[in-house]
């Protein structure tokens, strides 16, 4: 099952590499999502049609891996690098030498992440520019990034002044135009990215806070899931006011948000020329019943925090029309070789340890010796950390976790 996978992918990737020359690199649009269970877009309850559009397009990877929360998997994706844990975030790690903007930066790209990006605000050592990219709209930092009516965000590292003090949630329901919900100014800030860019080549991390759970104004306000409209789910009588909120940020934002970067794309004339993946940090929420009243997880046990299956299988969708055909592959891999593989495809291979280029790796043919493994730290200084890892043994993917072994092939469910 694995090698038809690897084998096909491969040959994918190689064509996508041959067809370009270093002077015509594509543009790459990642859309990374926030707590979105694997079983969000095909979904009886929850509506994404233009998502079930560009799933068909799409080489969908089953087996795409994250961390076990939001900052060390954005952290993977930038850096490459799985050993930051949730201490490792607001301006207390340094950059790194190579990250992906910075090395695309040096192949002419115009970088920018959009949105939630929470390893440090303008001023400090962990800032977007010192990551690589040459404009940011963002959050200052991960905690506020819970604050779905932001008061600051900052631009260029440059902090800006959003909504006034007055955002609540009545006050929001009331007068709807004097609150800013920070999905639609990211929507605003990341089309008018593209079209500034539209000769390329870019890169754009559009980094949505959705669907995590928020606040209004403060973080100590009990966690919900703010929304502006309810849309088609306000009379559904059998969701809960949370269950509803929760599904209109996937319908009526995450969707839209798909919807109207495709319409940039094509409006441009770039969407051949654009790699578009679509992918989430890690797991959904375990609370307010989402994941059993929308089957969030299909059946894996797990979600956000935990390292079994739930918690770290994530989306993974790949376009890019006309070079990587649609499909579907079970090969196994890990965010963080975004990096080596970005690069490659973008003419300049960077690797990092325990990275892949996926573009080239299979061309060795000892492609089962490939392994990874996923860390996560509790809360806190002094969080315990634990370490889920992944191996090959006869072509059956093998897991390792407290103590146990799962073979995923025959016990994708992790049954004890």
């Amino acid at each position: 099952m694995y090698v038809i996978s690897i084998l096909m992918f491969y040959k994918i990737i190689i064509l996508a590499v041959s067809c370009f020359a270093l002077n015509n690199k594509p543009n790459i649009v990642i859309y990374l999502t926030d707590d979105l269970g694997i079983g969000a877009i095909d979904n009886n309850s929850i509506k994404t049609p233009f998502l079930l559009k560009f799933k068909k397009e799409s080489l969908e990877m089953t087996h795409t891996y994250s961390n076990a929360v939001c900052s060390p998997s954005r952290w993977e994706i930038l850096t490459g690098s799985n050993e930051v844990d949730r201490n490792g975030v607001d301006g207390m790690v340094s950059i790194p030498e190579i990250t992906l903007p910075k090395s695309l930066l040096s192949m002419g790209y115009n970088t920018a992440i959009i949105g939630k990006y929470g390893h440090g605000d303008g001023k400090s050592i962990g800032s977007a520019k010192l990551m690589g990219f040459n404009y940011s709209y963002v959050y200052p930092t991960h905690e506020s990034a819970h604050i779905l009516y932001p008061q600051i965000l900052e631009k260029n590292g440059i902090p800006i002044s959003i909504n006034n003090g007055k955002v609540s949630r009545k006050y929001c329901k009331k007068f709807k135009n004097k609150c800013i919900y920070s999905a639609d100014l990211f929507l605003k800030e990341s089309l008018a990215f593209i079209d500034e860019n539209k000769n390329g080549p870019f890169f754009l991390l559009w980094s949505t806070t959705l669907p995590h759970l928020g606040v209004y104004k403060k973080i100590k306000e009990k966690y919900k899931f703010p929304v502006p409209e309810l849309g088609e789910y306000k009379n559904i009588k059998s969701m809960t006011y949370n269950q509803k909120s929760y599904a209109s940020m996937i319908t009526n934002y995450i969707d839209r948000d798909m919807q109207y970067l495709e319409n940039k794309l094509i409006q441009c004339n770039i969407k051949k020329n654009t790699i578009v993946i679509f992918l989430s940090d890690n797991g959904p929420e375990k609370r307010f019943g989402i994941i059993k009243k929308f089957n969030l997880n299909k059946g894996l046990r797990g979600y956000k925090t935990n390292l079994y299956e739930g918690g770290v299988r994530v989306h993974g969708l790949i376009r890019w029309p006309d070079v990587i055909s649609p499909g579907t592959s079970d090969f196994p891999w890990k965010i963080q070789n975004l990096l080596p593989t970005l690069t490659s495809i973008s003419g300049n291979t960077v690797i990092k340890p325990n990275t892949y280029d996926l573009s080239n790796v299979w061309t060795y043919g000892d492609i089962f010796n490939y392994n990874f493994h996923i860390k996560h730290c509790g809360y806190g200084i002094s969080g315990i950390c634990k370490s889920s890892y992944y191996y090959f043994k006869n072509n059956i993917l093998l897991k390792k976790i407290n103590g146990k072994t799962y073979n995923l092939t025959n016990n994708p469910f992790e049954k004890d």
